[in-house]
Parts: structure tokens; C-alpha cells; sequence
């Protein structure tokens, strides 16, 4: 036997099964299977003083819809301050890179504790509403760009014990999927 008849024979035999792979590994690759944005799920880092509770980032009117829950694990209530809430997209469509004063508060039922200019105090446990909504008259709020994208926003605030001493500063990351607001 040839080497040439010894391939042929070898294509013809096996041929149909590694066409059959290539089309599966061609259909994965298509639906994003192999995609590690579809994989892995939203990132988020941030200190222990408040733990994570969860996040979206919505698109409203080429404006971004960015809301994060957290809650004080200290055994204290402190205050969140006035004017230290800020937000920067790292990879927006518009406005990336600029910190951003838009730190409204809002309480576990989503009513608001706090607009730019208020300082509430949150207990020991409780969550709140840390974000920033489309409308809110600022200049530059960050574009997030089409749904499905994935962005990585930074979030800092400034809070203090209830008696109002000892402030500290605190920074987190977030990377999540743009969503369709409601």
C-alpha cells in the first residue's frame, strides 16, 4: 500500500467523523460557548466594611443606570457623605475615565434616603442603594453603549462614624453586563 492510498483510505474511513467535530466546535463557537464573557460571571471588589449585594448597570436614553446594594458588616451605624459619592466608567461609550458626582442613597425599598447633598446614617446590617440615574442634570454621566456589553465601573464614598469622626474613605470595582432597563 501507497502512502498516498494509506491517507485516502484513512480520510474516507474517518474523514465523516472529523467533519462532524468541526462543525459541533464551529456551532460552540458561534453561540459564544468559547466566549469567557459569557462565561464568567460579574466581578465586584471591595473592602469588608460593607458586603455586596448585588449590582445592575442599565442603558436609559444614552444615559447609564448604574445601582449597587450594599450593606454596613461594621458594628456601628455610620454616615455616608455628602458629596464624596462618585462613580467612573473605566471603558464607557461616553465620558470614560471621569469621576462622577452621582451618589444618590437609596433604602432596602428603594425609596430615597439621600440625594447628593443629604448624609443618612446606616445602621449595623442594613443595606442601602448606592448609583446614579439618567436625569439627574449632570453633565457627565458615563454611556454605557449597547446591551450585552461588558463595563467595569469604580464607586468611592467617604463615611464616618455617627458622631461624625473618624472619616474614611472607600473604593470598590465593579464589572457587569449592561442590561435593558425596565
Amino acid at each position: 500500500m501507497t502512502r498516498g492510498q494509506a491517507a485516502f483510505e484513512f480520510l474516507t474511513t474517518y474523514g465523516w467523523a472529523i467533519l462532524v467535530a468541526l462543525i459541533g466546535i464551529a456551532a460552540l463557537a458561534h453561540y459564544g460557548i468559547f466566549n469567557p464573557r459569557t462565561v464568567v460571571g460579574d466581578i465586584y471588589d471591595m473592602g469588608p466594611e460593607f458586603s455586596y449585594g448585588g449590582h445592575f448597570f442599565h442603558e436609559r436614553n444614552n444615559k447609564a443606570e448604574f445601582m449597587l446594594v450594599l450593606r454596613n458588616n461594621m458594628a456601628e451605624p455610620v454616615i455616608i457623605q455628602a458629596n464624596s459619592r462618585e462613580i467612573m466608567c473605566h471603558d464607557c461609550v461616553a465620558n470614560e475615565g471621569i469621576w462622577q458626582d452621582c451618589g444618590h442613597l437609596y433604602d432596602k425599598n428603594n425609596n430615597n434616603a439621600g440625594g447628593l447633598g443629604t448624609e443618612p446614617l446606616v445602621d449595623p446590617g442594613e443595606e442601602f442603594r448606592f448609583g446614579c440615574q439618567p436625569g439627574n442634570g449632570l453633565p457627565n454621566t458615563p454611556q454605557f453603549g449597547e446591551i450585552g456589553q461588558r463595563h467595569k465601573v469604580s464607586f468611592r464614598f467617604n463615611y464616618v462614624d455617627e458622631d461624625g469622626f473618624y472619616g474614611h474613605p472607600y473604593e470598590g470595582t465593579i464589572t457587569g453586563t449592561v442590561e435593558k432597563a425596565n
